[in-house]
């Protein structure tokens, strides 16, 4: 029986500095997280898990 993958693309690796560049820029009072979030095409809960990370 072949094992089949539900995930048609690898998950994408970010790099501890790009964590912390957009926890910070969500931090801002002036920029919101939804704008970081489409700007730079993140998935929500990955920028709020890097908020309460960081």
């Amino acid at each position: 029986m072949a094992s089949q993958f539900w995930r048609s693309e690898p998950r994408k690796n970010y790099t501890n500095d790009f964590k912390l560049r957009m926890a910070k820029l969500a931090s801002q009072p002036e920029a919101g997280a939804a704008h970081i979030i489409r700007e730079h095409g993140i998935n929500d809960n990955l920028i709020f898990k890097w908020l309460r990370l960081w």
